[in-house]
């Protein structure tokens, strides 16, 4: 009998043991958006909330700026060593499937209605089995930022299509006074892809048709025709270089128009709170008024992790319309879960309505069917347009060639 007690006593030691050393682990979660003051309150209150819930879970902090944090991934992924939690952008999410460094989420979401309540949830980082390998964290896209006074003063409306976008683009230009109608970035710059590419959605086109390249369609043609008709029309500064130089531009209070996300909201504010106070903000100015967006912050686990239940519990955690307001409160930016923009923050941020109405709206920006190869087809894009903006290449020249370009780059994958 004794010996009959001992041992029982001695398997409830073993196993609490056992439990607390089960208990004791160590999440890493991957993000470059750990000291960015627009998003730490998501996520210092999500990992809080989360190890409050979970006793002896700790979650360590992989943080590096968006330059490095990638680099340092595939390090740890090369190493067999990957954070366990790694959030990636709505571009590499796709490289990062092609490698399998992410574990699909079907099983995860089971039982939930994760992917019913976040918008884009079922076809965005999704394969073609139906695998779903990230968790949609905020989808953006871009608009029209009007500065007011410069519309006033010369007597005109807002425009609304490409016809009145490129007549009020020379209406509010004075080089004697050094004032712009426009300011978009020019240069290879992956600003310059996409501002390209809103004047191709504009004509109801995309760089690719069914998944294939497609430089040479008519309505491809035309939208970088109507990009050049503005640059050669002087309506825009030359030799603009990404939202760095984009940006003080229209925070001089000198330029009429400038595209850009709600991110952009605040930096203006910070450098020109003067300007800010007048600007409004309205759909994009083509045929279509379709924007260029889509989902541009997901969260995914590590394949072949040894924590992916506990990950799978976190990423479940996060993925309620409570902290996706805190997302969208705190960075001015669409968490795409249902809910997430209240009435309250557009009665507080009005400048934020029009992100909200076009929201569903989205083209997404990778080319459809070449997102695998986004980084590599978005250089291979601007040095075309590059040509056709400083070297007055033929439009239709440049694209018959950069339709032979990326089909010699996929032929080598």
């Amino acid at each position: 009998m004794k010996r009959l007690s001992f041992l029982l006593v001695l398997l409830l030691l073993v196993g609490a043991f056992s439990a607390s050393a089960q208990e004791e682990v160590t999440l890493r979660l991957s993000s470059w958006q750990w000291e960015d003051p627009s998003y730490a309150p998501f996520w210092e209150g999500t990992t809080a909330a989360f190890m409050e819930a979970n006793p002896g879970v700790t979650i360590e902090r992989f943080s590096f700026p968006l330059d490095q944090l990638f680099d340092r991934v595939d390090l740890e992924v090369a190493a067999g060593t990957p954070p366990d939690i790694i959030e990636v952008t709505g571009f590499n999410v796709f490289e990062y499937i092609d490698k399998g460094v992410l574990e699909p989420l079907n099983a995860c979401f089971e039982g939930t209605d994760i992917v019913e309540k976040v918008a884009g949830q079922d076809s965005y980082a999704v394969d073609d089995m139906g695998n779903i390998y990230a968790l949609n964290l905020s989808a953006r896209t871009l608009a029209l930022w009007v500065h007011q006074p410069m519309f006033d003063e010369a007597g005109i409306d807002v425009p609304t299509d490409f016809e009145s976008f490129m007549a009020a683009a020379q209406a509010l230009t004075n080089p004697d006074e050094e004032e712009f109608g426009l300011v978009l970035t020019n240069t290879a710059h992956s600003r310059l892809h996409e501002g390209v590419l809103i004047m191709v959605v504009g004509h109801g086109a995309h760089w690719t048709l069914d998944g294939q390249p497609a430089f040479s369609q008519p309505e491809v043609i035309a939208g970088v025709q109507f990009f050049k008709d503005l640059f050669d029309a002087g309506v825009m500064p030359r030799g603009v270089d990404g939202a760095g130089a984009q940006w003080p531009y229209f925070n001089s209070g000198k330029v009429g128009m400038t595209i850009d996300g709600p991110w952009y909201w605040v930096n203006l504010g910070n450098a020109s709170p003067e300007v800010q106070s007048t600007v409004t903000i309205h759909p994009l100015p083509t045929d279509s008024a379709r924007p260029t967006g889509g989902p541009n912050n997901l969260v995914g686990i590590a394949a072949g992790g040894p924590n992916q239940d506990l990950a799978c519990e976190f990423i479940k955690s996060i993925a309620t319309t409570e902290w996706g307001q805190v997302w969208t409160n705190s960075s001015g930016t669409i968490n795409p879960i249902e809910g997430a923009v209240t009435d309250s923050f557009l009665m507080d941020n009005p400048w934020f309505q029009t992100f909200a109405d076009d929201g569903p709206k989205f083209v997404p920006v990778a080319a459809p069917g070449l997102e695998v190869y986004h980084s590599d087809i978005v250089r291979i894009i601007n040095n075309r347009l590059v040509e056709v903006l400083y070297d007055d290449r033929p439009v239709e020249e440049a694209m018959a060639d950069l339709q032979a370009d990326v089909e010699e780059f996929l032929e080598d994958q």
